[in-house]
């Protein structure tokens, strides 16, 4: 007979197995707490997010010299893969226009005309691109995140929401596009205004009145959905199509086959370098998009595991004939805006994608160009921010700068160029700030507890003869010298001969070869000044390296302090030191 407590124990060791797995595929976790009540938000938004992917993804496989429907297959597994793997609960992956002209400019040398050959090279560019990803996540190289500050989220996206825009406009005017950068784009459509299709600009603006309005005024029901709806049904009603006005035209119905490209181990150590480019490409741009939209929505992200899920992503779309994927603002946009809450809209957004891809393809090749840049342009819209550069500008006018430059690079340059250049800006400031920091002689402010800078407090009392001195960074070969100065500075300006120095070192964190020579330099000179050097505040690391350089030794142990008040305390009783 079986004891009363053994399902329990069954269920509890089935839920530690689950608890465990979770870590490794977050999709276990928000799976098993869905709440019901988003349920109705996630499938709307999964189909109105398929609804405008589809025809983007056909944009972007031709962009990677690829059938269009290249395109949608790699839209397809790689939303799934995400929902599982990934920890933002909003990003939406696929094909974007950086990885789509990355693919082209790598293959098309190798691929030289043979259209297997090509797709087998993007395939295969896709499983190295998600191999190098999930090594990435595994390895814990999601650190480099942490170099994407907020002024660069904030100049990125506001810079990738104004050229989604412009490239946009060209299908709202009816208007062929042949250029690619943000300048040349404005320029081309001023050029060929008189070339405008005035079917496809009614169109796209009746689609863009329509989604901002209701967003603005009936925020719960689905926009982009109605429009893309009600745009499709005018097209076919009428036969626009047959009066200028571009549609999407026919779609190849039937779903991907599965397999492993037809390539040699020389074709993957070929491309090997180019998937390292893509994965700092869309690893950036993920993470940005991702980051972005969690702030938006009050939550956070794993950067380690946003790794892992676009490398299982990648991965997906090497075996379903697709190419890499990265994270799309506009669509994560469209999401946002249909009320997507959860990573469920990514299963229902491929799996919308699967029936029409196998039932419907025929009415959607009535589907106006201009209607999907219409709601492009609604959703990218919402991505622009600027009370926050406003914000950036009046907090420290450095960051203001960085997120100007990122804007204007992802503007002018391209995405990796302007993300490198504002990473590179943001770490020179950060050496500029390390290698001349903020230091402070710190007095007495009456009514104050504790010592001050006197900077920031001019009634504030100082003792005659001590010099009371803080350094704010870790000490180290570039402001070693720095520190040596302006100790020499605030000796020879004192007003009165000074007795004792007490650094106070808690700011200083650590200490490299260089600083330890530097520091001793210092004491040996003060010393021969006949001025003592103490150290009040040191933390056990640094008191480890003081013991281990023999700086303790030199300085005197009984001249080490825990606080400033008990150094300040020994100067004025120093007749019996």
């Amino acid at each position: 007979m079986s004891k009363p407590h053994v399902p329990h124990e069954a269920a509890t060791t089935s839920d530690q197995v689950l608890l465990r797995a979770s870590r490794f595929v977050p999709g276990i976790a928000w799976m098993r707490g869905y709440s019901r009540a988003l349920l109705a938000g996630d499938l709307l938004a999964g189909v109105t997010v398929a609804a405008v992917v589809l025809p983007i993804a056909m944009a972007y496989g031709q962009l990677a010299g690829l059938p269009a429907i290249a395109g949608v297959y790699a839209s397809l597994l790689p939303l799934v893969a995400y929902a599982f793997f990934g920890s933002s609960r909003q990003l939406m992956l696929g094909p974007d226009t950086s990885t789509a002209a990355l693919v082209a400019a790598t293959i098309a040398p190798l691929a030289a005309g043979d259209g297997e050959r090509y797709a087998a090279l993007a395939a295969l560019l896709a499983l190295l691109t998600g191999a190098l990803c999930v090594v990435g996540g595994v390895v814990r190289l999601g650190f480099v995140a942490d170099f994407l500050s907020k002024p660069i989220l904030v100049g990125y996206i506001n810079g990738l929401a104004l050229s989604v825009i412009a490239s946009q406009l060209g299908k709202v005017f009816g208007i062929s596009f042949r250029s690619s950068s943000f300048l040349d784009q404005l320029g081309e459509l001023l050029s060929k205004l008189p070339q405008t299709n005035w079917l496809s600009l009614a169109i796209g603006i009746g689609v863009l009145a329509t989604v901002l309005l209701l967003r603005r005024f009936a925020p719960r029901v689905p926009g982009p959905l109605i429009a893309v709806i009600g745009a499709t049904l005018v097209v076919g009603i009428f036969n626009l199509d047959t009066h200028g006005v571009a549609t999407v035209g026919a779609i190849p119905p039937g779903l991907p086959a599965l397999q492993f490209p037809a390539v040699t181990l020389s074709d993957a150590s070929t491309l090997l370098p180019a998937a390292a480019g893509i994965v700092l490409v869309t690893f950036s741009d993920a993470i940005l998009n991702a980051r972005t939209f969690a702030a938006r929505n009050g939550y956070e992200i794993n950067a380690n595991q946003e790794f892992i899920g676009l490398g299982v992503a990648d991965l997906s779309a090497g075996i379903s004939q697709g190419f890499p994927v990265s994270g799309s603002g506009t669509r994560t946009a469209v999401n946002e805006a249909a009320g997507g809450k959860t990573q469920l809209v990514g299963i229902v957004a491929a799996c919308s994608l699967a029936v029409i891809l196998l039932f419907l393809t025929a009415p959607l090749s009535k589907f106006p160009n201009a209607a999907l840049g219409a709601v492009l342009i609604a959703a990218t819209l919402s991505l622009i921010d600027i009370p926050t550069m406003f914000h950036l500008y009046h907090i420290r006018k450095t960051e203001f700068a960085i997120a100007v430059v990122t804007m204007l690079g992802v503007l002018t340059t391209g995405l990796l160029e302007s993300i490198v250049l504002a990473i590179g800006l943001s770490l020179v400031l950060l050496l500029a700030r390390t290698v001349r920091p903020h230091d402070a002689v710190l007095g007495h402010v009456r009514g104050l507890d504790g010592f001050h800078d006197v900077g920031d407090y001019p009634g504030s009392e100082t003792v005659p003869g001590l010099i009371v001195y803080r350094f704010d960074a870790p000490l180290f070969f570039a402001n070693a010298h720095f520190f040596r100065n302006r100790v020499r500075l605030l000796i020879a300006e004192a007003d009165a001969h000074v007795e004792w120095m007490i650094l106070d070192a808690e700011a200083i964190t650590d200490m490299d070869s260089t600083a330890v020579e530097i520091l001793a330099a210092v004491q040996s000179e003060l010393a021969g000044a006949d001025i003592i050097l103490a150290v009040a505040r040191a933390k056990r690391h640094l008191r480890d390296i003081f013991d281990h350089t023999g700086l303790t030794a030199a300085i005197g142990e009984r001249y080490f302090f825990p606080s400033i008040r008990t150094a300040v305390g020994a100067f004025l009783t120093r007749a019996t030191m």
